[in-house]
């Protein structure tokens, strides 16, 4: 929860780096969390980079449909 709120609070500020930063972070120190890709696409389609955030979107549903 708190990983969510966190990054809430930095695209607030639009601090959209800091929020990635922070994000690939968490995913270097649990990489089987499904909510890190969600939260990392939303990041994305906000700066944009929709190529990238497709690319999250299908890793989320690789996650969590198989479990």
């Amino acid at each position: 929860m708190e990983i969510v709120i966190r990054a809430f609070h930095l695209c607030r500020e639009s601090r959209y780096a800091d929020a990635l930063e922070f994000l690939t972070g968490e995913f270097k120190k649990s990489p089987a969390m499904s909510m890190l890709h969600l939260l990392k696409a939303h990041v994305l389609g906000e700066t944009h980079q929709f190529t990238l955030k497709r690319r999250e979107l299908i890793e989320f549903k690789k996650i969590a449909l198989g479990k």
